[in-house]
């Protein structure tokens, strides 16, 4: 599982999640950002995430995600 920030120096987001994808197409992404979901340039809906959580998130916030992703791998 990786937590990954859209905006980067260097690489943006979409492009390090689409490198990840390309080496392990299986691997979960949660996708994080200052922004909100409608805030971002660009739309991050349609990127092969497993979940988002916008910056700042408590470890609760987190927690919930990374247990649904869990959750879900266990399930199939």
């Amino acid at each position: 599982m990786v937590i990954l920030d859209m905006i980067m120096p260097d690489l943006n987001g979409r492009q390090v999640l689409t490198e990840l994808k390309k080496i392990k197409p299986t691997v979960k992404v949660i996708l994080t950002s200052g922004y909100s979901l409608d805030g971002l340039a660009e739309n991050i809906r349609d990127l092969p995430g497993d979940g988002f959580l916008q910056k700042p998130y408590r470890i609760r916030q987190l927690s919930a995600v990374t247990g649904q992703l869990i959750k879900e791998n266990r399930n199939g």
